[in-house]
């Protein structure tokens, strides 16, 4: 379900920072859903790439808010989710198919040694590095 807000028309420029953070809290929260269905994945798979509480991201995607800070400011949660929002984003632009997408997850590669999601769900530095693999291998460099 999506919710709809209006910038605000009058008010203090505090008042449109809010209107804005509120959007990319919302906008997240619904790429973090959209990987999840397409991925099939359990709040808990989530939460392990994440590197958070299961009921953390259940309340997230719940509440249909991810937090979101101004850039620069950013929490160790949000930068995760961030990585994660842009491993997604690699893997689609590679394979349309989120069987395809989750397959190249599963797959021991050789130039990683491991399959990426066992990098990934190892630690915060895993996911880092599978982000920054896919951005090299696309041609984006690190």
């Amino acid at each position: 379900m999506s919710i709809t807000l209006s910038p605000p028309e009058k008010g203090t420029l505090l008042d449109k920072v809010v209107f804005h953070q509120q959007k990319a809290s919302q906008a997240v929260a619904e790429a973090l859903t959209t990987l999840k269905k397409e991925w099939k994945l359990s709040d808990v798979d989530v939460a392990s790439f994440l590197h958070i509480s299961r009921t953390t991201v259940n309340h997230w995607l719940r509440a249909n808010r991810v937090p979101v800070e101004p850039p620069g400011s950013f929490t160790p949660d949000t930068e995760t989710v961030l990585h994660l929002l842009a491993i997604h984003r690699s893997l689609f632009a590679m394979f349309s198919s989120p069987v395809k997408q989750k397959a190249w997850l599963e797959t021991r590669h050789p130039g990683l040694g491991e399959a990426p999601a066992v990098s990934m769900r190892r630690s915060v530095e895993g996911l880092i590095q599978i982000r920054r693999y896919l951005d090299y291998v696309r041609g984006r460099g690190a």
